[in-house]
C-alpha cells in the first residue's frame, strides 16, 4: 500500500509560511481568501469614460431632466454596500500583511537560508499577491488623468516588476514616489483635492507599514474623487448636446429595446389605452387620462404598476410620490387640527 504523503498545494505552503512568521488567524485568513484586486480600479470606473457617459441612456435621460445632477462616490446604506466596504476592509488587511511578511521574510533569511523549504526568492514570489495588482491598477487611473507628455514618466517611475521587487526586499522607498506622484497630481487636479492629496503624502512619510497602507487607501479614493470630478465636468459640457437629442436618442432607445425584446411596447400601449379616456369629461385632451392615471397611480400605488416605459424615471417618481403624500398628510392633519379647533370654539 502507498503511504505517501499528498503534496503540499502552494496555498499550503503560503498559509505555513504565515503561521510560520506569526501571523494572526484573521490576517491568514484574509490574506489566502480576500480579493486580489484593489476596490477601485480602472475597470470599476469604466462608466466614467467618455464613450460610457454618451452611450449611457439613464445618464443621459437624467442629465436631460436634472440640471444640477453630478457623480458622487456611493455612501449610502445597504446590506450590499456593506458587504462591499466589508470585502474593501479585508483586502486592505491582507495588503497590509502582504507588505509585514516581506519585511518578516527579510529578517527571517537574515538568519536562516531556508523557511519550510523554501529560499528567499520562493517565499517572496509566493507571498507576492496583492502588490503588483494594486500598482497596476494605481498606474493605469494616474494615465487616465494626466496629460499624454506625462505618460514617460508615469510607465517609468510605476514600474511594476522594479517596485514588487524592491518592495518584497524592503528596499523600496515609498515616500520619495508618493511625493513625486503629489506633485503630479496637484498639477493636473482641482485646487480643492490639493489638501487631501497632502495627507495622504504625509501618511506615507511617517513609514511604518500601517502608515503607508492608509496613504495607499487614501491615494486610490483620491484617483477615483479625480476620475469623478473629470466626468463632472464632462457631463456639464455635454448636457446642452444631450438635450438637443433628447428626444430622437429617447425613440432610438426605446426602438432597439423592443427590436431585441428587452421592452414589451404592447404593454405600455395597452396601459395608455386603458387610462386615455380616465379623466372623464373633465377635459377633452386625450392625454388628460393619462395624466390623470399617472397622478392616481402616485398617491395610490395599488392602481397597478406604470408600464416599463417609465422605468427611466423610477427614482424621480419615488420621490415625486414620498413628496405628495407628504402634502396630503400634512393637509390632512391641519384639516382635522381645524376642525377640533372649530368643535371647541378656539
Amino acid at each position: 500500500t502507498d503511504h505517501t504523503q499528498p503534496e503540499q498545494t502552494c496555498e499550503d505552503n503560503l498559509q505555513d509560511i504565515l503561521v510560520e512568521l506569526g501571523c494572526s488567524p484573521e490576517d491568514v485568513e484574509c490574506f489566502l481568501h480576500a480579493g486580489l484586486d484593489p476596490p477601485i480600479t480602472l475597470s470599476v470606473l469604466r462608466e466614467l469614460d467618455i464613450k460610457s457617459l454618451v452611450s449611457n441612456p439613464k445618464l443621459r435621460h437624467d442629465s436631460s431632466l436634472e440640471p444640477d445632477l453630478f457623480f458622487t462616490p456611493n455612501t449610502s446604506d445597504g446590506p450590499k454596500l456593506r458587504r462591499k466596504f466589508d470585502n474593501h476592509r479585508r483586502y486592505w488587511l491582507a495588503f497590509s500583511c502582504e507588505l509585514a511578511v516581506y519585511a518578516s521574510l527579510s529578517i527571517h533569511f537574515s538568519r536562516h537560508s531556508k523557511i519550510l523549504g523554501l529560499n528567499y526568492d520562493e517565499a517572496r514570489l509566493l507571498v507576492r499577491k496583492r502588490l503588483p495588482n494594486f500598482l497596476q491598477s494605481a498606474k493605469e487611473i494616474v494615465l487616465t488623468l494626466v496629460p499624454q507628455k506625462d505618460h514617460a514618466q508615469v510607465q517609468d517611475r510605476l514600474d511594476i516588476e522594479y517596485i514588487s521587487d524592491q518592495v518584497s526586499m524592503g528596499l523600496y522607498n515609498f515616500r520619495n514616489t508618493m511625493e513625486w506622484l503629489a506633485v503630479l497630481l496637484k498639477e493636473h487636479c482641482a485646487p480643492l483635492r490639493d489638501a487631501a492629496i497632502d495627507e495622504t503624502a504625509s501618511f506615507v512619510r511617517e513609514g511604518e507599514i500601517p502608515a503607508i497602507v492608509s496613504g495607499l487607501t487614501h491615494l486610490l479614493l483620491i484617483l477615483e474623487q479625480m476620475r469623478l470630478d473629470v466626468a463632472n465636468y464632462q457631463i456639464r459640457a455635454l448636457r446642452d448636446y444631450f438635450q438637443s437629442r433628447f428626444i430622437q436618442f429617447e425613440i432610438a432607445y426605446h426602438k432597439d429595446r423592443i427590436k431585441r425584446g428587452r421592452l414589451n411596447a404592447e404593454e405600455s400601449m395597452k396601459w395608455f389605452q386603458d387610462n386615455c379616456g380616465y379623466g372623464g369629461t373633465s377635459t377633452s385632451h386625450e392625454y388628460g387620462g393619462f395624466v390623470a392615471a399617472f397622478v392616481r397611480h402616485l398617491v395610490q400605488p395599488s392602481f397597478g404598476p406604470l408600464p416599463p416605459t417609465f422605468d427611466l424615471d423610477s427614482d424621480r417618481i419615488q420621490i415625486l410620490r414620498k413628496d405628495i403624500l407628504e402634502i396630503l398628510h400634512l393637509d390632512i392633519c391641519f384639516t382635522i387640527l381645524e376642525r377640533e379647533r372649530v368643535r371647541n370654539g378656539d
